[in-house]
């Protein structure tokens, strides 16, 4: 129950490619890893969905008033994660040892642009980091570094999360107790 599914299938999937249990492409043998920038089919799914469902996603949406106000506080906690991300990426690149590491970490100084691809990734999700990459011309196998560190971080990550948030009660219990007058108040 602490690692959850997602957490539980990425980990699955880091260790069944690991070892070359989850075959490749077509014509490849039962149990290799997939060629190098994954197998056609998924690099054509990935271009095509990327190319239709980021536009199509923006031109459905409108910021009018009522919008805004139905997002209520998750869209002040967005912001704030977005500017706290930004603010802390900002920090660790103006030090210049974690500056000339990227440049140096990835062939073709593809280090920088990995960096700011998790970055749009951490803030707007997987396809923000496809977007980034496509945009910076990052390389196929400095892209799949990427994904497998943010793997990693993310297998690390989200345990831990749980495992710290496990000490508190949900809020729909605290609530409960509140309304039945088992709060802690004072009189």
């Amino acid at each position: 129950r602490l690692l959850g599914a997602p957490v539980t299938a990425m980990a699955l999937s880091f260790v069944l490619s690991s070892v070359a249990w989850i075959p490749g492409g077509p014509g490849t043998a039962p149990r290799t890893l997939l060629p190098p920038g994954g197998s056609p089919a998924a690099s054509f799914l990935q271009r095509t969905s990327l190319t239709l469902a980021t536009p199509l996603l923006l031109v459905g949406t409108g910021l009018d008033r009522p919008t805004l106000r139905r997002c209520g506080s998750l869209l002040l906690s967005f912001l704030v994660a977005s500017a706290g991300t930004l603010a802390g990426s900002a920090a660790a690149l103006s030090s210049g040892w974690i500056r000339n590491g990227l440049r140096t970490a990835l062939p073709g100084g593809d280090g920088i642009k990995i960096a700011a691809a998790l970055l749009a990734k951490n803030i707007g999700g997987g396809l923000n980091y496809v977007a980034v990459c496509g945009c910076l011309g990052a390389g196929p196998d400095s892209v799949a570094a990427g994904l497998c560190v943010d793997n990693v971080a993310a297998l690390i990550y989200f345990p831990v999360t749980s495992m710290l948030a496990s000490r508190y009660g949900d809020l729909e219990e605290a609530d409960a107790n509140d309304d039945e007058g088992g709060g802690d108040e004072v009189d």
